[in-house]
């Protein structure tokens, strides 16, 4: 798929106080910002174009691609695309619908750094390039409910057909399957998003257990790589003191 939606306009309340000057997206990773690596990840993998939904301190993230001129990012498309009045994921989603102008499209969530030897997204597209797809991890069980909880049809393998998805369930569902910040979408998603409120508390998540429930195939990738989430203090410290460690250069 070669357009990306990187929604970054959140305002980073659990990272306070370093987020009340600086945009969680643009928190330094070693010598980067952490949003940097999630772009270089979407290149890696065939990207052409990527749309920016911003919000919170919109300018400082347009800024730091747009003053940089990082060589790396030349030839690839970026839009900076201003989020409605609402707040939350498919509020963001549905901002970008005219920028997506009908192509299919991933979303890579801004708090997900993956590092791995195949981009995460390129691993999703060997699974189904054109369908709906989930970049998933295994998680002690413990901790399902944090996350979009997905049950596979088979268990034990690395790709397959979604069955069920819950977001954030508040019992034990039978999987210790997640999503982790990544998803390949089809333009039809919006049949969904349409309908749903985007001011509520509705998440992309719940939209596409939508379309699970409604029959159509949806599939899973348990991604080969490690996820850090530099949206909680502890996934960004781990972070940050592994990518001085290894020296992270993309």
């Amino acid at each position: 798929m070669r357009t990306a939606i990187l929604p970054v306009g959140g305002t980073g309340r659990r990272m306070l106080p370093l987020t009340a000057t600086i945009p969680k997206p643009l928190l330094p990773v070693n010598m980067k910002a952490a949003v940097h690596y999630i772009v270089n990840e979407c290149i890696e993998s065939g990207v052409e174009r990527i749309g920016f939904v911003t919000k919170y301190r919109a300018d400082d993230i347009r800024d730091y691609f747009i003053e940089n001129r990082f060589l790396e990012f030349d030839g690839v498309e970026m839009e900076f695309i201003p989020q409605g009045d609402g707040w939350g994921m498919l509020d963001a989603i549905r901002s970008a619908e005219e920028y997506i102008d009908g192509d299919d499209f991933s979303v890579l969530l801004a708090d997900d750094i993956i590092r791995s030897k195949v981009p995460a997204l390129r691993q999703m597209q060997c699974v189904d390039h054109d369908g709906y797809v989930l970049g998933c991890e295994r998680v002690p069980v413990c901790d399902v409910q944090r996350y979009g909880a997905v049950v596979p049809e088979e268990r034990g393998v690395s790709s397959f057909r979604v069955r069920r998805i819950v977001e954030k369930p508040d019992h034990d569902i039978g999987t210790d399957v997640v999503i982790a910040g990544r998803y390949q979408l089809r333009n039809s998603i919006f049949d969904i998003i349409d309908s749903m409120d985007v001011t509520g508390h509705y998440s992309l998540t719940d939209a596409v257990a939508e379309l699970v429930d409604k029959g159509e195939k949806v599939s899973g990738c348990i991604i080969d790589g490690h996820r850090y989430d530099i949206g909680n203090p502890q996934g960004y410290s781990c972070a940050v003191l592994d990518s001085i460690r290894e020296g992270w250069e993309h």
